[in-house]
């Protein structure tokens, strides 16, 4: 069935843009306010009560809906972890894929190769890597996309430099490809399920069938495409892997140790222990494992609820390697909407934070660091509703805001 291997990476984000992050509905609910009950024992309780009440009630709408919903909180008030429908031997240590929140790996890696004065975000991505004749980019036809030498790495950062999503847009049905009007990525998986994607050949298929989505600075238009050149980036000024990097200067620095950046086909089962992913489509469920080789640097990464979390507080409060002014530059996000805005590979949302949403087969997820209360939230299903993810994510949110109010915040 074509859909087991559809593999969409992010279709969340302009339903997490949209719907998600601008959702405000229960930000002046006090229902759940305990802020005077200091008994950490307590708040566990009300905030499982309140996960299963939420989930229940979202499964009542999609008869049939598998899976269940974890919720990690990193607080002055204590740390906190409740699942829901995932099984007894759920714990916070338990692998799933975060998919998207990946880019702030991602973009954290950008910023402390400027840190060490190896790039500039202003640079343009044929501008030469300093101290090298080497541009960003490799100066090849398959990198030969429209606008590269208008694009600059700011751009890709803020998903505002018009670079088409292979992995979330169909090629144009005009095309003259064997592909044509199909999800490129889809189709490999059909010929080959097997198949190994490089970066060299997503970006190759934008350049050779010079697809873009408008001029840079143009608008914001999400691409995961635009982070698999990030990603490339990386490699070509650091001279080492993409997993490499991160792993050497976040990973084990930070003690991320049950977090890993799979590259290989092969890494399509999550280590142990995890739990399982299911895509729910139609009515029917479908167990889910997933070919990553498409999503390095844009949604590759497997971690934990605990790492998460982790990283997200580590990340925003200037303790993961980077200095201050460079996660301030992350953090200056400009609106999207009213309430939501994007900035260098971090998503902001009013009553939230900052942080990113991730999507991919078998499961959704949210990552929120608050500043003004020293607050980091991590949610994710081990379900992704195909039929209505907006909604579902609209769960979220309800969750993390009732989960704010039962800590007092």
């Amino acid at each position: 069935m074509k859909f087991m291997i559809r593999i969409f990476n992010t279709i969340l984000i302009a339903i997490t843009l949209i719907t998600l992050l601008g959702f405000t509905g229960l930000a002046n609910q006090s229902s759940l306010d305990i802020a005077n009950k200091d008994d950490q024992k307590k708040m566990s309780s009300v905030l499982q009560e309140m996960l299963q009440d939420e989930w229940d009630g979202y499964r009542n709408d999609n008869p049939g809906l598998p899976g269940g919903i974890a919720l990690k909180i990193l607080s002055q008030k204590g740390d906190f972890f409740r699942s829901y429908g995932m099984g007894s031997e759920m714990t916070e240590s338990t692998h799933f894929r975060p998919a998207s929140i990946t880019k702030t790996f991602t973009a954290a890696s950008i910023l402390l190769l400027q840190q060490r004065g190896l790039l500039d975000i202003e640079d343009t991505i044929i501008s030469n890597i300093p101290g090298s004749s080497e541009p960003f980019l490799p100066d090849t036809p398959d990198y030969a996309i429209p606008y590269k030498d208008k694009i600059t790495i700011r751009q890709l950062l803020e998903h505002r430099a018009g670079v088409f999503d292979i992995s979330n847009s169909d090629i144009p049905a005009e095309s003259e490809a064997v592909y044509a009007g199909q999800n490129y990525i889809t189709y490999m998986l059909e010929q080959d399920s097997g198949h190994s994607f490089t970066i060299d050949e997503l970006v190759g298929v934008v350049a050779a069938q010079k697809l873009f989505y408008t001029p840079p600075e143009t608008e914001y238009h999400y691409s995961d495409t635009g982070y698999s050149l990030l990603g490339k980036i990386i490699e070509r000024v650091s001279g080492q892997s993409y997993t490499y990097f991160v792993t050497r200067n976040f990973l084990e620095p930070c003690h991320l140790n049950n977090t890993a950046s799979p590259y290989l086909v092969d890494d399509q089962i999550l280590p142990s222990p995890f739990v399982s992913g299911y895509d729910y489509f139609d009515g029917e469920v479908y167990a889910a494992e997933d070919n990553i080789t498409c999503q390095l640097a844009n949604g590759n990464i497997i971690s934990t609820p605990a790492d998460i979390a982790l990283w997200g507080k580590k990340l925003y409060t200037g303790q993961a390697g980077l200095e201050d002014k460079y996660v301030e530059m992350m953090m200056e996000t400009k609106y999207v909407s009213d309430t939501t805005g994007y900035g260098l590979g971090c998503q902001y949302s009013d009553k939230l934070g900052y942080g990113h949403t991730g999507a991919t087969r078998g499961y959704l997820s949210l990552m929120a660091y608050d500043p003004d209360n020293d607050l980091c939230i991590v949610i994710f299903s081990n379900v992704l509703n195909w039929n209505d993810p907006g909604n579902q994510l609209v769960v979220f949110k309800k969750i993390a805001l009732h989960a704010k109010a039962i800590l007092g915040y």
